[in-house]
């Protein structure tokens, strides 16, 4: 018996023909399907890939066990019905419907059970999908509903028992949304609780406030707001009546949003003004007249707390003995008075080479009168810079008119009009006038011909007429930004060589024709040694602007004697004010040299502070340096209208006394941060300065102008 017989004893004794595994019905030996159900009859033998008969037991090809593979592949798909029902089970119908679908096709009748068992549960499977779905659907769905209510705890519920790849994007960016929401609110309940049992109120109160932030529902945080409000308020109350404007705050900050109402909007407004101005009090560096208004508000505020009272009598007294230090009308209060410039610092409004009739003069407008003193300075013929800008008959390049021992300085700005008479006799430079009045509003910042007249008319009317200054000698300004500057060293040249090197560097640095230039050169004058170098400036103005100037001043009856820049005419001013620091260089010793160049190194620095314009200058005591910004009182003026909706006639009052504005520490803000954008500015230019060629040893610094009075502009623009 052949081994096929033996292993199918139903095989038919015909040798040519096969019988149906199936339907038993007798086929050719040849067919490949029974001709009585379709079923195939032969397959692949799984080992050499023979054509097989179904019904065989071995292959007569390799001897492979076919039975055995038949056993396999019966394992097989139970194992894959098994996966398809654990897929079904975990959600994941899609896999569960591929497998299945694959086993439910087979048409082999050796596998026929498995195809059922496939079919009845690939039904069943679509059935739980379905189902599932709808469930998922309707948890989303609820889920969105939570959310739009804030209840992040229901979110959670809803979507976390889906399983994750049943979610859409949006439901998988909800739940972690919410569940990250959930852990910071245990987090928050947990911190609160400890807060609570500390009785760190103020904690409390912040707690509490992102609790209800995170759930806006949240039943306990709603009851424990009410409570610790009511001990915080009560608490800041007690504070407030101590002067502890500080903690006020702190503790008014702390109540949860939702308890606040008009009396603690009320105490916080309060507070926060006591809080600024008692800083104020703390960190301003001179007593001025604010200062004083401040702590009398203070005092009014809080009439039981000593050390403000303690603070109102010292300004009190220190204004009214006037003691200051030199050069100063103010005298130093408690803030830093150290300048970032260098050196001591202060306020130039009391000079010292005037006589004793200059501080009574000058006291009208302190620290207003310096450019006016330095273009007097170059009418005595006494001033470091001899050139000017006026256009004399003699032509461009005269060395000016005769020195006089008598001479108006006449500083025509654009908010005011300030002027000093100087004389020169054998006790020095004497201050004997002076005169100042301010302009009326103007409309434009840029202003024509016909506009600046009008504005400046009146004033110059006023001084012709009050002072009268006959053959007087007139000296006038120009504004400095309207001049362009150069500052170099030259070598220890002679004068001939130096005059040519400076127009070389004219011809070559200035993109400007000459014959349309005014130019005012000056070189470091005196005996030089050959390591030294020969400090120099050139200084340029367009002929159109200086024919407008002085053409504009003369046709309101002003006789000039000389046009010279603010910043030439303050470090002409400068030079003579402070030049005890500096030593005679026309009595160089080649053994001093090293000391000598330390010693002309000093520098003094000052900012001045004009109503439209700022300039920061440099003199040493055989060099200067100058810049110029359009910033200045009038930007200050324009926020302070802005912030307290004043026009500018009632801003200008504003800003000369602050104490008036209500709610000023919100209000000021705006002032505080220009003052930082000016300092910042100037920083950045003085840095500029320093990597000049010329040495600048820093010994003192200074303000002056009209802008400083500002309240906090000493403080933010020259402070440290």
């Amino acid at each position: 018996m052949s081994i096929e017989a033996s292993s199918n004893p139903k095989q038919p004794a015909n040798r040519n023909s096969s019988l149906c595994g199936s339907c038993k019905t007798e086929n050719a030996l040849d067919a490949k399907f029974c001709s009585g159900c379709g079923q195939s009859l032969q397959e692949e033998c799984g080992k050499c890939g023979k054509s097989v008969l179904l019904t065989q037991t071995f292959c007569g090809h390799c001897g492979a066990n076919l039975t055995e593979m038949v056993n396999e592949k019966k394992k097989q798909l139970s194992t894959a019905l098994a996966d398809a029902k654990t897929a079904a089970n975990e959600f994941r119908y899609a896999e569960a419907r591929l497998l299945l679908n694959r086993i439910s096709v087979i048409s082999d009748y050796r596998f026929k059970q498995f195809a059922a068992t496939a079919n009845r549960t690939l039904n069943k499977v679509i059935e739980i999908e379905e189902k599932t779905l709808e469930t998922v659907a309707l948890a989303c769905e609820k889920a969105e509903q939570a959310h739009r209510r804030g209840d992040k705890d229901e979110v959670v519920q809803h979507l976390r028992k889906i399983p994750s790849h049943l979610l859409d994007k949006e439901a998988k960016t909800l739940l972690a949304n919410s569940e990250s929401e959930c852990s910071v609110k245990d987090s928050l309940e947990t911190e609160l609780r400890a807060a609570i049992n500390a009785k760190d109120w103020e904690t409390v109160g912040a707690l509490v406030e992102q609790l209800l932030e995170a759930d806006p529902q949240h039943q306990a945080g709603l009851k424990v707001s009410k409570k610790v409000s009511e001990r915080l308020f009560t608490s800041a109350k007690k504070s407030m009546e101590q002067g502890n404007f500080p903690r006020v705050l702190e503790k008014l900050k702390s109540i949860p949003n939702n308890q606040t109402n008009e009396e603690i909007e009320k105490l916080l407004d309060a507070a926060t003004e006591q809080a600024w101005i008692l800083e104020e009090l703390k960190a301003e560096p001179y007593v001025s007249q604010t200062l004083l208004g401040f702590a009398t508000k203070l005092c009014e505020s809080s009439p039981r707390i000593e050390s403000f009272q303690i603070a109102k009598q010292q300004l009190e007294k220190q204004l009214k003995l006037r003691q200051h230090p030199e050069r100063m009308h103010l005298p130093v209060w408690k803030g830093k008075s150290t300048s970032w410039l260098g050196g001591s610092s202060g306020i130039l409004s009391s000079p010292q080479r005037f006589g004793e009739s200059a501080q009574k003069i000058l006291g009208m407008k302190p620290a207003a009168f310096n450019v006016a003193i330095g273009l007097g300075l170059q009418g005595l013929g006494a001033s470091r810079v001899a050139d000017d800008f006026l256009i004399r008959k003699k032509g461009l390049f005269s060395s000016g008119p005769k020195k006089s021992a008598v001479a108006w300085g006449l500083d025509v700005g654009s908010s005011s009009v300030k002027a000093v008479l100087l004389e020169k006799d054998d006790k020095g430079i004497q201050i004997k006038d002076g005169f100042f009045m301010e302009l009326e509003e103007t409309p434009t910042r840029r202003q024509d011909a016909s506009e600046s007249r009008k504005q400046l008319e009146p004033a110059i009317k006023k001084f012709l007429e009050l002072k009268d200054p006959g053959e007087t000698p007139v000296w006038v300004n120009l504004d400095g930004a309207q001049t362009v500057n150069r500052f170099l060293r030259l070598p220890p040249v002679k004068d001939k060589d130096a005059i040519g090197l400076l127009n070389k560097e004219i011809e070559s640095k200035i993109p400007i024709a000459l014959d349309e230039l005014c130019i005012v050169r000056w070189l470091c004058p005196g005996k030089r040694l050959p390591a030294m170098g020969r400090p120099g400036m050139v200084s340029t103005a367009r002929t159109g602007t200086i024919i407008a100037r002085s053409s504009l001043l003369e046709s309101m009856g002003l006789k000039l004697a000389g046009l010279q820049s603010d910043t030439i005419a303050l470090s002409n001013f400068v030079a003579y004010e402070f030049s005890e620091i500096w030593p005679d260089t026309a009595k160089i010793r080649e053994e001093d040299f090293d000391q000598l160049q330390k010693d002309l190194s000093k520098t003094v620095c000052v900012i001045d502070a004009g109503a439209t314009t700022t300039h920061i200058l440099l003199v040493s005591g055989e060099a200067m340096w100058n810049w110029s910004i359009e910033v200045g009182g009038e930007d200050l003026t324009f926020q302070i209208a802005s912030a307290t909706k004043a026009n500018r006639k009632n801003a200008e009052m504003l800003k000369r006394d602050p104490t008036r504005i209500e709610q000023i520490a919100e209000r000021y803000m705006d002032i505080e941060t220009r003052l930082d954008t000016l300092r910042s500015r100037l920083v950045n230019i003085h840095s500029d300065a320093m990597k000049q060629d010329n040495p600048f040893n820093k010994v003192s610094s200074w303000c002056l102008g009209v802008s400083w009075q500002t309240h906090q502009w000493i403080r933010r623009v020259m402070m440290k």
